[in-house]
C-alpha cells in the first residue's frame, strides 16, 4: 500500500480526530456529545486541519526529494 497519497494524510487526520474526540469524551463533566462546548469543537477542527497540513507537507517534501534525486520514496 502506497501511503504517499492524500488519502494517507486523510487517514492520519481521521486517526488524530478520533483519538482527540475520545479523549474529550473522557473529560470530567462531559457525559455526551451535547455536553461538549463549542470551543472544543473549534479546537478539534483546527487540530484536524493541522494534522492534515503536516502530513500533506511531508508528502510534498517526499515527492520533491524523489523528483530531484530520482530515488525511491525519498
Amino acid at each position: 500500500m502506497n501511503t504517499e497519497t492524500i488519502g494517507g494524510a486523510l487517514i492520519a487526520t481521521a486517526i488524530g480526530l478520533v483519538t482527540a474526540f475520545l479523549a474529550l469524551l473522557q473529560t470530567e463533566g462531559i457525559n455526551g456529545i451535547a455536553d461538549i462546548p463549542e470551543a472544543a469543537w473549534w479546537v478539534l477542527l483546527g487540530g484536524g486541519a493541522l494534522i492534515f497540513l503536516k502530513d500533506f507537507q511531508a508528502l510534498s517534501t517526499r515527492r520533491a526529494i524523489k523528483k530531484f534525486t530520482g530515488t525511491g520514496s525519498g
